[in-house]
């Protein structure tokens, strides 16, 4: 559903806007049926597209391959809307889905700008003040903007690479090139900052792939490529080079008729003591992906600032079991701050062992926080008791 105020920025009340961008047909766009209104309610009748999004594909991890065919298809699609002057202007992980024959699917075109004239100096745009779709906001999420969309300037095609060069950056890595505390922190770090090298965070990912990114994150629009086909031309190329470089390596030795038996003794050895063990990774593996991850993540959209509420504490709890089955994970690492916050314990004198228990559960069992003195420790942001 499309927010209530700032319609007037929306692709909304003209038919021709609403013709172009349901005449978007491609393989790598979520088609756009039409704009409709329903008891003062304005939505927009979008393809249903069964997945995952691409979120939710970066928590699992991706190989360097994959980001890179993940991105010459979303490029391809954006491209698509180039070509028709149409800027997306809020691309994100969240609002790419993989579908469920592994093809990238761009969503959200609703809050795209059709440039039917050249940009005004003059031309709006309005920030959402978080880094998650909420109520009432609209036109932008901070932590994927450009810099000109971040100063309130017009933007067009240069403003997608780079916002899709983010989502590139973060694919790669598992992190995101521009952060801070707040939202106005992660504008200025935008606009001011140069991101840490991919290749000294992810040390396989290939040296074209990162001078790609550099140059969608290039900070003034003309340095970075024109529209998303460039973006597409160099990707597709460079995806051909990774399908085909084990190739050009040569087939591998074929092995001997006695090493074949020995190697397949070795790995009914090898199962056999092992089978158990990798059942029981696949399970948690499972449960990661299809339950505890996406749990997390809902439970995050449902905290809205209301820290104090039973969904802090629920979701500390369920992060405490996902670290224990994937410490470091990238996506828990960053729901974290708005479900927890940062303290020290102590005790005179020291050695007393802390446990929590969520306020309106006296008599529940308590979790253990550790031994006085504690230091910057992830404390649960609802009421608790101690």
């Amino acid at each position: 559903m499309l927010p209530q105020q700032g319609t007037d920025r929306l692709i909304s009340s003209d038919t021709s806007e609403q013709a172009l961008l349901a005449s978007l047909s491609h393989p790598s766009v979520a088609a756009i049926y039409g704009l409709h209104e329903l008891e003062g309610v304005r939505f927009l009748a979008m393809e249903l597209v069964r997945g995952s999004t691409l979120t939710e594909e970066i928590a699992r991890g991706l190989s360097p391959l994959r980001a890179v065919e993940i991105g010459a298809a979303t490029a391809d699609g954006l491209a698509a809307a180039h070509r028709e002057n149409v800027t997306h202007r809020d691309l994100k992980p969240d609002n790419i889905m993989i579908d469920r024959d592994g093809r990238p699917k761009i969503l959200d075109f609703g809050l795209a700008k059709v440039n039917v004239d050249p940009p005004s100096p003059d031309d709006e745009t309005v920030l959402r003040d978080d880094t998650t779709t909420r109520k009432g906001t609209i036109l932008g999420t901070v932590a994927y903007m450009s810099p000109e969309q971040a100063q309130g300037r017009a933007v067009g095609p240069r403003s997608d690479i780079f916002s899709l060069g983010i989502v590139l950056y973060e694919r790669t890595t598992g992190r995101r090139p521009f952060t801070g505390e707040n939202g106005i922190s992660i504008l200025t770090s935008i606009l001011r900052d140069t991101p840490e090298p991919v290749t000294n965070l992810a040390p396989t990912v290939p040296e074209a792939l990162a001078k790609i990114i550099r140059r969608c994150l290039e900070k003034r629009p003309d340095d970075r490529f024109d529209d998303a086909s460039g973006l597409r031309a160099e990707l597709s190329e460079l995806r051909d080079q990774l399908v085909s470089d084990p190739g050009r390596a040569g087939p591998p030795p074929r092995a001997s008729r006695r090493g074949l038996l020995a190697t397949a003794a070795v790995i009914l050895v090898l199962a056999g003591l092992l089978g158990n063990l990798w059942l029981k990774r696949e399970a948690q593996q499972q449960w990661l992906n299809e339950e505890a991850l996406p749990r997390l993540q809902s439970l995050t959209d449902e905290i809205q600032g209301l820290q104090e509420g039973r969904e802090s504490w629920d979701a500390y709890v369920l992060a405490r079991q996902i670290e224990e089955a994937a410490p470091d994970n990238p996506l828990l690492e960053r729901l974290r701050p708005e479900f927890t916050r940062e303290i020290s314990i102590t005790s005179d004198p020291p050695g007393a062992q802390v446990f929590v228990r969520y306020y309106d559960e006296p008599d529940a069992d308590p979790l253990a926080m550790g031994t006085t003195p504690i230091e910057k420790v992830a404390y649960p942001a609802g009421i608790t008791r101690i």
